[in-house]
């Protein structure tokens, strides 16, 4: 248990290195104003595709299916059910304030599992890991779209059937498609080396940029406010604590092994999700309270992630 315990905390160290030197960066004006923007669009429309296209490309495998699909279903499943356990959580945390909701309700959804499962998983439990992780995290990808992004904007709740499905082809989901669609086909014992690993190395890029991201976007807010919002620290015990607790009772109690129960606190352990903030500036909206919670859970998970790791190596053996 010590030793998952100091892997993991050293591996979280790490990731919180890179997200201070991004704070840096931002608050030493080293980088131009308005750099964020363009870097968080990099992420989204080129790096994250192509590292789950190289890395679909390269671990699916058709003989494998029914493997695949009980990580999707046991995905799906516990997100419907912890999201549904956020639905009273987060419209009493708001009270009454429509903006807020949202803000609790898609951060309690949805953990950081870009810019920290991701990172952490390759770097626990490889590329194999990470392939696995994402079959897991499908149902999150689908709905961060088409159902996340709405709980921010009253007009996108006008028409819902119509947004899920445009919502639906996002980078995420369309790239997972393309790599396992290359995958089934064998494209990596025909596919050019050299275009392979150029996908590879513009996937490798994920991973530092996006942390640098989250300290280059935190650091837009003054701290002072960041850390005097009482309801942010309810937040975070409930989102690094209680609800991955949930999920790893949840999954004891269906027969998860080792393997799943491992994937489940790495994507449930996060911090907040960086949409919280994302989403409402994109629309001109007060980010505030996004800000605070992932400043807070994101800190605070250092030390939490760690200890949940080593729990389930515990009890899951």
């Amino acid at each position: 248990m010590l030793t998952a315990f100091l892997t993991t905390l050293g591996e979280m160290t790490r990731i919180l290195m890179f997200m201070v030197l991004g704070f840096g960066l931002n608050r030493l004006h080293i980088l131009p104003k308005g750099a964020g923007a363009g870097i968080s669009r990099l992420i989204t429309m080129v790096l994250i595709p192509a590292l789950l296209i190289y890395n679909n490309m390269t671990e699916f495998q058709l003989a494998n299916i029914g493997q695949y699909s009980q990580l999707v279903l046991m995905g799906v499943f516990l997100w419907t059910a912890m999201t549904l356990i956020s639905l009273p959580i987060a419209r009493r945390m708001a009270a009454g304030n429509p903006l807020d909701r949202g803000v609790y309700l898609y951060g309690l959804s949805f953990p950081n599992t870009g810019a920290i499962g991701m990172p952490l998983t390759l770097a626990l439990m490889g590329t194999t890991g990470l392939f696995r992780l994402n079959l897991f995290l499908v149902m999150f990808s689908i709905m961060t779209y088409a159902w996340g992004v709405g709980l921010f904007l009253d007009t996108e709740r006008k028409n819902p059937i119509k947004r899920f499905f445009i919502h639906l082809l996002n980078p995420v989901f369309v790239s997972m498609c393309i790599g396992m669609t290359l995958g089934a086909l064998g494209a990596k014992n025909w596919l050019p080396s050299l275009v392979t690993n150029f996908v590879g190395d513009l996937g490798s890029m994920y991973a530092p940029l996006s942390l640098l991201l989250t300290g280059y976007t935190i650091a837009d807010y003054p701290l002072s406010e960041m850390f005097h919002l009482p309801k942010s620290y309810v937040f975070t015990a409930l989102r690094l604590l209680v609800y991955p607790l949930i999920a790893v009772l949840l999954t004891k109690l269906v027969g998860g092994d080792l393997l799943i129960a491992t994937l489940v606190v790495i994507a449930f352990s996060g911090p907040s999700g960086m949409n919280v903030v994302v989403f409402p500036a994109s629309y001109g909206q007060d980010c505030r309270t996004g800000a605070s919670i992932v400043l807070l859970s994101s800190v605070s998970a250092v030390i939490t992630v760690p200890i949940l790791y080593a729990l389930v190596q515990v009890l899951f053996q």
